[in-house]
Formats: structure tokens, C-alpha cells, sequence
């Protein structure tokens, strides 16, 4: 029993190092290490094989510049900042290493680290530069892009006095490069503390991390400094889009003063590396320190409370007179020709006749209702579909005519599941077919929209289409990545009788051509599709279509706009194209609201630019709308040729230029409250006005509309159990007060807050040059103007109307019980 426990006690013998070495030698660790790498030659294949058909891509709509400044400034903004961050944390290692030097002497686990610091260091470098590398925002590159061809606004902020130039192009990229500065600064102290730690040696450690500390301080300074720059923007706890009364006399003064003390703590750091600090006055920086950040957090409040909240107004008016000088400016407000209706005249025979133009054109079809009607009547052999309409203008007969004009796309997921095969997806349907155009103003005997162009006759052709075919449009659900075309497999479109075989192959010149074995490689690669490299359907001619969504075109070329998010349709020059228009924008405008666009929330917006894509070759230009743009001018400075003057755009295309809806809605979002140009009036809100409400949607539901009482104090509305929605911006054919001539326009209206009568309505439109306009039209404010709502109530309870609507209210009833049973 005795040599039993003997040999149980007995000591093993420590690995040698060639012992050690030889686990890395072991089957698993070979797979391992055979995996890793060849996950790191697919991974390389991958990024090739991206970066190549991008190329391709870029090359066949004729910007390849634009993919290599973009490549260029992404890497540099997503390289440096990892990069520098690795080295720094490795130069901290190695100063943390020279300083401990041999002396180590921590435990069991520190030795155990610090014989591994030559691995673990390198190690941890990498991971800090991968962190920075996940932390930074995919748009950091855009925001060093715009700060390397920043521009002047030619305006100053009203509190600093500085170009909003600054606040747009220069203190974003300011902030975002401190937090990776914090960020490094942080994990090199981290690191540099952990090596001291491995090695027992703590006290070594003062002079190298009172250093890091000194500058952490300076770091803070020069964050507390952009803290002030920031209060000129719109931020919480401001009653005003930008610095209040408060903020200006109290927080300022706050800030300036914690700045001092920053700088005071890091000079005290910087002696603390080099001597003994008395205690003394670390308690006094401290003390004022502790103090600062009190005033922070308190005597803002107590200001507000017993100085500025029993004279709001006469505290605050100069603030709200900033506020509202920038929104408009920002917004493009000021340049709105505002114009009092004295009259509301009276409707006559002879003032009918005289707008007997705009009144045939009143578009009476709502989108809502159009569009399945559309699908439902259109689209033509079960595999078309309209994803959007598009109110457009044109001439017909030589008289101006308002068009709802919709392309025809292809869409897959309509076709028996037998059929969604993937050739048929990539080789036989292929395209969309035609338009459809709706005379905006009228509808047939039995309710049903009537067409002006229709089905697949090319006699019956009012817009003059000559080249029908849409290879590229709006996207749809089950659409494949890509499609080819000019293959040996024929391209179906419009429905022939029998079981004739399509005929057709694209004869056009867009998309990329499948001429080598490489290029089916790169893209079957892409797509992550090896049918594509095996299929023998392609030929050398073949051609691969890509960014088929013409909105997803745009965005590829330009992804630093912010773009319609539906394509305008016009047919022009016998060709189906789509207009977009592209948005600059800006969250940073000092002293300017923020208001919805897009899903985010801005407070400067410009229609900057327009896009032109043709729908059968692809075919992209993109042309400068607002020139005066100084966002606009540093992107075209960025990528120089990228966008051509607006005067170079195609007279016919240029006639079809329309004000955006959704520039639109976000001035009208604004103006409903920066109309106001009196400090006392905005603050009071006694002229806060909103978007009048509509009832609108299939006329089978409006039997069951329950109206709201004046001032909205019960529900109710064309949605069940809600209120009415906000009335839409609409597109008309008429003339504003004080025309001669009638214009395209587009219009919304105004309520004073929680009523429903008229008070004001906003139009906006292109002149032949392209140049964006708007006016608004006041109402008469001592008597009472009908409003949408109101209108909408006297209509429907009048007699014939109600009497009609509970009639087709049954038939809808019967339909629906039938359609059940």
C-alpha cells in the first residue's frame, strides 16, 4: 500500500518543447489548419469574384470611376482604424514588456500568460483592430469622402457664428474619429495593464498608464469642446431645434469650464508620470471636478425652473427666431411665393369653362383602388403584374391629358408551381411587356377605368411606344438575382395561342456578356449558383442581367443619395425609362427641425439630382437638379463626370420632370408649423396648422365610414375604427391663382390643428428648365372654408350619392356570401 501512494505521488515529467511542438502536428490540428485555410482561399475566391463582376457591372453603364474611388475610400476608412488601433496596442505591449523586462514574478497563471505574451500580444492586438474594425459604421467612409471635398454653405449659425458647412461635413467625422480614439486609448490601457498584472509588477506600471490617462484627458477636453458645437443642433431637452435659453447662459458656461478642469487633470497626470503627485491637489481637481459634473446635471434644471419657465417667451424668442430663420432655410422655405386668397369667389359657368381643362383632368382614380384594378384587368397571361402607377402628362390629340401611366412586369411567383422552374426564371420569362395608360379624369359606364393604351395591340398605341420590352423595372417577390439573355432558349412575352414556341431573343446591348468560361465562373461564384457555370442554355453571346430593380441600380451607382423609393414611368422617345430623383440630406443643420424622409429623420433635404434608366438596355444618367447644392457639389466633386448638367437631359424627358412627393411631403411637414413667421405666433401655436385628412379607398367600403366630429373628437374614418389618414400629395393639371396657363402641379392642403375646414394648400411644380417651385395659397381667415373631409361628408349624404353607395354596399355583401358558399 505504501509504494502505491508513493507512485501516485510521484511528480509527471514537464512536456519538452519538442514534445510541445508536436501537438501542432496531430491530426486534428492538420485539419484544422486545413480548414481555416480553405476557408481562407473560398473566402479570397469570393471577394475576387465580387470585386471582378462589379467591374464588369460598373463598366457596362459607364462608370467604372466610381467603383474604385468607392473601393478606395472603403478601404481607407475600414483599414486605418483597425490598423492603427493593432499598433497601438502592440506599441503599449512592447513599452509594457521593456518596462517589466525580466522581473516577472506573478503566480501560477500570471507565469503561465507571461511565458505566453509573444502568441497572446500579437494576438490581442488583432482582436482590438477587429472590434474597431466591427464598431465602425458603414458609412464612415462616406462621412471622410464628404469631409475631403467639403464645401461652405455661405451661412453661418447663429449661436457660434461658424459656415453650417462645419456642422454638416466636419463635426460628424469629428465625433466618430474621437469614439475610435476613446476606443484605443481604452483597449491600450487595458492590454498594458493586463501585461503588468501577468507579471506581478503593478507599481511598474504607474508612469505608463498616468500617460495613457493624460491623454484619455486630453481626449475628454476635446470631446467637451465638441459638446458645445453640438448644442447648436437638435438635441433633447431643448425646446427649440438647437441651443435654448439655458443651454446658451448655463450648459455653454458648464462645459467651457469642465473643459478647463480636463486639461488641469491632464497636466496632473502628466507630472504624476514623471514624480510623486501630493494628495493634495488630486483632492482639489477632484473637488472641482465632482463639482462640474453636479452643475451638469442640476443647475441646468434649476434655471429652467425659477428663471426661464416664468417668462418662457421673452426668454426664448430669440432662439425661436433662429429656429425658425433655419428650418425654412434648410427646407428651402424661404424660397416659397406665399399669396393671400382675398376671395373665394364664386363657381359660375363661365369660371367652369374657363378651367374646363383642369376639371376634365381631375384625377379620380386613387392609386389604392387602380393598382390591383390593374393586375386584375391587365395582366394579361397570368405572369404580369403592375407594382406601381405612376400620374404623369402628356399630349394627346394636341390638348394636354393627365395619364396614370403603369409598365407591365414579369412576375414569377404568379406561375403554377410546375413552372418556376430555375431556367424558366432565368431564361424564359425575362422580361416585362408594354404600359397601360388611364385617362386620369375619367372612367366607363360601369365603373371600370378607361384606357387610353391597353393589352398588347400596337395599333392602339396613344403614347407612341416603339420598343415595348422591360428587361429592367421595379423589382418583384420571387424575382431571381439575375436573368440571361440572347440564349438558345426563346423569351416568352405577350400570350400566343396554341403551344407555338416563343420566338424572341434580346437584340439590345445591355447587360455583360458571357463570352468566356471565366466570367460564368465569376458570376456563378456571385450568385452562389453552379447551374449557371454548367448550363449549356448560355452561349458565348449570351449576355447576364443584373440590378435588374431600377432603384437598385441608382443606388449601386450613387448609394450616397437617399432615392425614390418608386420609379416614376414615362414612356419617351418610344422607350420605356423611369425617373428617379436623388436626395441629399443631412441631420446636422444648426438650429433646423428634424422631419420624417424615408424612414429617417432630417433636417436639411435638397432634390439634388435625377436619374434617367432606360428600361431596355439598362442604359443609367444621372444629371445635377440643383447645382446651388453644396452636398450635391462635394459628391461631384468626389466623383468627377458622374453627374451631367440638367440642361443636357433630353427635351422630350425633361417635359416629364415632376415636383417629388417626397421632397413634398417633408416641406409640407415643415411649413405646417415654420410657416409661421412670428416668434410670439410659433410659440403660442395660435397658426399651427396640419395636413387636412381624406377619405379615399374602394367606394364599396364608404357606406361603412364613420365621420369624425369637428375638432376629432371621435374616431372614425375610412379605416376601420381610425381616423382618417393625412391626405396624400396629389398631382393635378391646373391653374393657381393668378395663371394664365395651367401647370402640372403638386398639391396638398391644410387645416388649422384638430379642425377639418380649409385654411391654406401647398403646390409645387417643374418649370421647362427643371427648376423646382412652390407657392402657397392662403384662405380667407374670417370666414370658414370647406375642407377635404367636409366636402367628403356633404357628398356622401346627399341623397343619390347615399342611395347608390347602399346599393353597391349589398351587391359587395351578396359577392362576398356567394363567393364563401
Amino acid at each position: 500500500m505504501a509504494i502505491a501512494l508513493t507512485s501516485v505521488a510521484r511528480p509527471r515529467p514537464r512536456d519538452t518543447p519538442a514534445q510541445r511542438v508536436s501537438l501542432w502536428r496531430t491530426p486534428r490540428a492538420r485539419a484544422l489548419l486545413a480548414a481555416a485555410c480553405a476557408g481562407l482561399a473560398g473566402g479570397a475566391v469570393l471577394l475576387v469574384a465580387r470585386v471582378y463582376t462589379d467591374l464588369l457591372w460598373f463598366r457596362e453603364v459607364g462608370h467604372v470611376q466610381v467603383l474604385w474611388t468607392t473601393l478606395q475610400w472603403k478601404l481607407l476608412a475600414a483599414a486605418f482604424p483597425g490598423l492603427a488601433t493593432m499598433g497601438a496596442v502592440l506599441a503599449n505591449l512592447a513599452i509594457a514588456e521593456r518596462v517589466v523586462g525580466d522581473r516577472a514574478r506573478g503566480g501560477r497563471i500570471g507565469a503561465a500568460l507571461w511565458q505566453q505574451r509573444r502568441i497572446a500580444g500579437p494576438l490581442v492586438a488583432i482582436g482590438c483592430g477587429v472590434v474597431v474594425l466591427d464598431l465602425e459604421p458603414d458609412g464612415a467612409w462616406r462621412l471622410l469622402l464628404l469631409w475631403a471635398h467639403r464645401r461652405d454653405f455661405g451661412a453661418a449659425d447663429p449661436l457660434f457664428h461658424r459656415d453650417v458647412g462645419f456642422f454638416v461635413f466636419s463635426l460628424p467625422l469629428y465625433r466618430a474619429t474621437l469614439g475610435w480614439l476613446l476606443q484605443t486609448v481604452l483597449m491600450s490601457a487595458g492590454a498594458a495593464a493586463g501585461v503588468y498584472a501577468a507579471a506581478g509588477r503593478l507599481r511598474d506600471a504607474r508612469a505608463h498608464l498616468l500617460l495613457l490617462a493624460a491623454l484619455l484627458c486630453l481626449l475628454l477636453r476635446w470631446r467637451l469642446h465638441l459638446e458645445q458645437y453640438a448644442l447648436a443642433l437638435p438635441h433633447a431637452g431643448s425646446p427649440v431645434p438647437g441651443a435654448s435659453y439655458t443651454d446658451v447662459h448655463v450648459r455653454l458656461a458648464v462645459l467651457r469650464v469642465r473643459g478647463v478642469l480636463t486639461l488641469l487633470e491632464a497636466g496632473l497626470c502628466l507630472y504624476g508620470a514623471v514624480r510623486v503627485v501630493r494628495l493634495a491637489p488630486l483632492a482639489l481637481i477632484g473637488a472641482l471636478a465632482l463639482v462640474a459634473g453636479a452643475a451638469t446635471s442640476g443647475l441646468p434644471g434649476l434655471v429652467e425652473r425659477f428663471d426661464v419657465e416664468p417668462q418662457a417667451l421673452s426668454r426664448e424668442r430669440p432662439y425661436v427666431a433662429d429656429a425658425i430663420a433655419s428650418t425654412r432655410t434648410a427646407f428651402a422655405l424661404d424660397r416659397i411665393v406665399a399669396r393671400p386668397l382675398a376671395d373665394r369667389g364664386v363657381l359660375t359657368r363661365r369660371v367652369a369653362a374657363e378651367n374646363r381643362s383642369t376639371i376634365e383632368n381631375v384625377p379620380l382614380w386613387d392609386s389604392s383602388v387602380l393598382r390591383p384594378a390593374l393586375d386584375e384587368l391587365e395582366s394579361i397571361g397570368g405572369y404580369y403584374r403592375f407594382p406601381s402607377v405612376s400620374v404623369d402628362r402628356y399630349t394627346v390629340g394636341g390638348k394636354p391629358r393627365v395619364m396614370t401611366v403603369a409598365a407591365r412586369e414579369r412576375d414569377v411567383s404568379r406561375l403554377p408551381r410546375k413552372a418556376r422552374s430555375w431556367a424558366n426564371a432565368r431564361f424564359a420569362y425575362t422580361h416585362g411587356y408594354g404600359v397601360v395608360a388611364v385617362e386620369g379624369g375619367q372612367a366607363d359606364t360601369d365603373r371600370y377605368p378607361r384606357f387610353a393604351q391597353r393589352g398588347f395591340d400596337a395599333r392602339a398605341n396613344a403614347l407612341g411606344l416603339t420598343q415595348p420590352r422591360t428587361y429592367f423595372g421595379q423589382a418583384l417577390p420571387g424575382d431571381p438575382p439575375y436573368t440571361v439573355v440572347a440564349t438558345n432558349r426563346g423569351e416568352i412575352e405577350a400570350p400566343s395561342p396554341g403551344s407555338r414556341s416563343p420566338q424572341y431573343h434580346y437584340d439590345g446591348h445591355g447587360g455583360i456578356e458571357l463570352s468566356n468560361l471565366l466570367r460564368r465562373a465569376a458570376f456563378a461564384a456571385r450568385f452562389g449558383d453552379l447551374k449557371l457555370a454548367l448550363t449549356e442554355t448560355a452561349v458565348p453571346r449570351s449576355r447576364i442581367l443584373m440590378h435588374r430593380d431600377v432603384g437598385d441600380r441608382v443606388r449601386t451607382i450613387a448609394p450616397f443619395l437617399q432615392w425614390d423609393s418608386h420609379p416614376q414611368t414615362v414612356v419617351a422617345d418610344g422607350r420605356v425609362q423611369f425617373l428617379l430623383h436623388g436626395f441629399t440630406t443631412s441631420r446636422d443643420y444648426p438650429y433646423a427641425a428634424r422631419v420624417p424622409l424615408g424612414g429617417e429623420r432630417v433636417n436639411y433635404v435638397r432634390s439634388a439630382a435625377v436619374a434617367v434608366v432606360d428600361g431596355f438596355d439598362g442604359g443609367v444618367r444621372l444629371y445635377a437638379a440643383d447645382a446651388a447644392d453644396p452636398l450635391l457639389d462635394a459628391w461631384s466633386a468626389a466623383y468627377p463626370g458622374l453627374f451631367a448638367p440638367l440642361a443636357q437631359m433630353p427635351p422630350e424627358l425633361r417635359a416629364h420632370l415632376r415636383y417629388p412627393q417626397r421632397l413634398f411631403k417633408a416641406q409640407a411637414e415643415a411649413y405646417s408649423t415654420y410657416h409661421a413667421l412670428d416668434p410670439t405666433g410659433f410659440w403660442n401655436g395660435a397658426d399651427a396648422w396640419e395636413r387636412s385628412r381624406q377619405l379615399a379607398g374602394p367606394v364599396e367600403s364608404a357606406g361603412n365610414i364613420r365621420f369624425p366630429a369637428p375638432g376629432g373628437r371621435s374616431g372614425g374614418g375610412a379605416h376601420a375604427g381610425g381616423q382618417p389618414s393625412r391626405s396624400r400629395p396629389a398631382y393635378m393639371l391646373g391653374r393657381l391663382p393668378g395663371d394664365r396657363h395651367a401647370r402640372f402641379v403638386l398639391t396638398t392642403s391644410f387645416s388649422p390643428h384638430g379642425r377639418q375646414n380649409l385654411v391654406a394648400y401647398l403646390a409645387g411644380w417643374v418649370d421647362g428648365r427643371g427648376a423646382p417651385h412652390l407657392e402657397a395659397v392662403s384662405l380667407p381667415r374670417d370666414r370658414l372654408t370647406v375642407g377635404p373631409t367636409q366636402a367628403t361628408r356633404e357628398i356622401l349624404a346627399s341623397p343619390a350619392v347615399n342611395q347608390r353607395l347602399a346599393l353597391l354596399n349589398r351587391e359587395s355583401n351578396d359577392l362576398a356570401k356567394s363567393s364563401v358558399s
